[in-house]
């Protein structure tokens, strides 16, 4: 088949290609004054629920969890710095990254959800996407190259993959999800999620989880359908520029070709 996608947006700068670390602004999730009800010292209702939900929420801001989930983090964003280019072709796969540390209050949620108990011990391995790394790329090759790439990685163990671009979702969604499992030293047994995809498939994904929230003015079913329409045409334009890049890269093989023909004849 043809292979035609949400995080707070902590971009890290490209410089020839590479990642540059150094001016990386850290969004620590874990103990955000601004999201932390006890930290920002609000009122807190005084009822024995209210009361019990605080206490969870500090229970799942403990300085421990929050310096697990920094390291995977951390090395993960480290070890993409590493993914090498294709130096012939000049061209680089990854545009940016952005990363994201999921905030107590919904790691709350979500184990609630998922009706799991609401601790430490759940939060760190039952739920997978505590820590959130999404890869954009420029082509949609560079996507399965990452991909092919992070899974060899002998740190990381692959516990879960869905590849959206063979298959996309009912909704027209598109990209690569990659859950992986540290292994070693201090990211042992602490997950993260990887989102890969192409700078079309973000940008599509982008504004449909803005407009998504807006399908109860009216026409939902009118709108799911344009929105799917949208995605079909972006990721035709993908698959476009995608073999525009593969001719270009063509021509230059072939011009190597003549030119080291050329030279052996002399």
């Amino acid at each position: 088949s043809s292979r035609k996608h949400r995080l707070d947006r902590q971009r890290l700068p490209i410089l020839r290609g590479r990642l540059d670390l150094s001016t990386v602004r850290v969004h620590d999730g874990f103990c955000d004054r601004e999201t932390d009800p006890v930290a920002a010292g609000r009122g807190i209702p005084r009822s024995v629920g209210a009361v019990e939900t605080v206490k969870k929420v500090r229970e799942l801001s403990r300085i421990d969890l929050r310096c697990r989930v920094e390291t995977v983090r951390t090395d993960m964003l480290e070890l993409l710095k590493k993914f090498p280019d294709d130096q012939r072709s000049g061209f680089h796969a990854v545009q940016y990254i952005c990363s994201r540390i999921k905030l107590p209050e919904s790691m709350m949620e979500k184990l609630k959800r998922k009706a799991l108990p609401e601790t430490l011990e759940s939060a760190l391995c039952e739920v997978h996407d505590a820590v959130g790394v999404r890869v954009i790329c420029y082509f949609a090759d560079d996507v399965f190259r990452v991909e092919k790439w992070l899974k060899s990685q002998e740190n990381y163990e692959l516990v879960k993959e869905k590849d959206y671009i063979s298959y996309p979702k009912p909704n027209g969604y598109r990209g690569i999800h990659l859950i992986l499992r540290g292994m070693t030293g201090k990211t042992a047994g602490t997950y993260v999620e990887i989102q890969l995809r192409t700078i079309a498939m973000d940008f599509w994904a982008s504004l449909e989880h803005q407009l998504k929230y807006k399908k109860e003015i009216g026409h939902a079913a009118m709108m799911s359908g344009e929105l799917k329409q949208c995605a079909d045409d972006i990721a035709s334009v993908d698959l476009s520029m995608q073999t525009i890049r593969d001719i270009i890269e063509a021509e230059e093989r072939k011009a190597l070709s003549r030119g080291s023909a050329h030279g052996s004849r002399k």
